[in-house]
Formats: C-alpha cells, sequence, structure tokens
C-alpha cells in the first residue's frame, strides 16, 4: 500500500518535505515550475501539461492570454510512463509517501492519484475531495501501469 496526499501549488510550495516522501508536481504550460523544497531533488518528478481530457484539443492553438499563438499541451502516455517509472524507483528505494500537487489540486493531481490509489491500494471508489479528476490523466496512468480500467461515475 502507498500513502498519497493531493494538494495545490501553493501548498506544495509552502511544505519542506522530508525523505521520506516523493513528490509529482504538474504545472500548466507558460508557468514557472512549483519551488518544490525537498532534502533530495531526486524524489520530486516535475510534469507540464494542461488541465483538458478531451483529445479534440490536441494540437489546437491557444487564443489570447500569455500563450496566445502557443499549443494545448495534453497529457501524454510518455508522461503516465513517466510517472510509472518515478513511482516504482521511489518504491524500490522504500519511499511509500507521495504528494501530488497542480494549481488547484482539483482534476490533474486527483487523476494521478486516483490511479495509483487503483494500482497500488486497490481502490474501488475515487476517494472524497478527488471527484473532479482528469479522466484522461487517470486512464492513461492506469495503462502504463496495466492495471484494471475502473469506471467511476
Amino acid at each position: 500500500m502507498i500513502n498519497i496526499t493531493v494538494v495545490g501549488r501553493k501548498e506544495a510550495q509552502h511544505c519542506m518535505f522530508p525523505r521520506n516522501m516523493a513528490v509529482i508536481s504538474i504545472y500548466t504550460p507558460g508557468d514557472q515550475p512549483a519551488r518544490i523544497e525537498h532534502e533530495r531533488r531526486s524524489q520530486v518528478l516535475q510534469l507540464c501539461f494542461d488541465d483538458l481530457s478531451d483529445p479534440k484539443y490536441k494540437n489546437k492553438r491557444i487564443v489570447g492570454g500569455s500563450r496566445d499563438g502557443g499549443y494545448i499541451q495534453l497529457f501524454t502516455a510518455a508522461q503516465a510512463l513517466e510517472i510509472k517509472a518515478f513511482v516504482s524507483g521511489m518504491l524500490a528505494a522504500g519511499i511509500s509517501r507521495f504528494v501530488v500537487h497542480c494549481d488547484a489540486g482539483v482534476s490533474r493531481s486527483p487523476g494521478v492519484a486516483a490511479a495509483l490509489d487503483v494500482v497500488f491500494n486497490n481502490a474501488k471508489n475515487i476517494r472524497r475531495g478527488w471527484e473532479c479528476y482528469n479522466r484522461m490523466v487517470y486512464t492513461k496512468v492506469l495503462t502504463a501501469f496495466k492495471g484494471p480500467a475502473v469506471q467511476h461515475d
């Protein structure tokens, strides 16, 4: 079993994470990665993708805002495999406590956390507070681990 905590970016940036905890840090393209304070940098995985879950947005241009003209970056299977390698490496090192954060801690990070919960904790339901999870992220992480495809309404 693993312990998984989901937080927002502000909370993650105000913590000093101990050696017995690993962090999956998700940020939005065009933003700077969160400043994560950790005793060991090798225990922090940083990923960058937009908070969208519909494949129809792939390779679409953004109009307006600071990223005008940039392309939407959806979560990829390669990023899901990065999560798999990172989590597997941490577990092999004896680390089973994970913090997953994104900007608000509402969609992307719960998508990762819910998939890890299914794979490692045999979870049957989405935890309270994770109900708005990003389904694309969830499905791709499950697929990377070859975990069961669990449907949650």
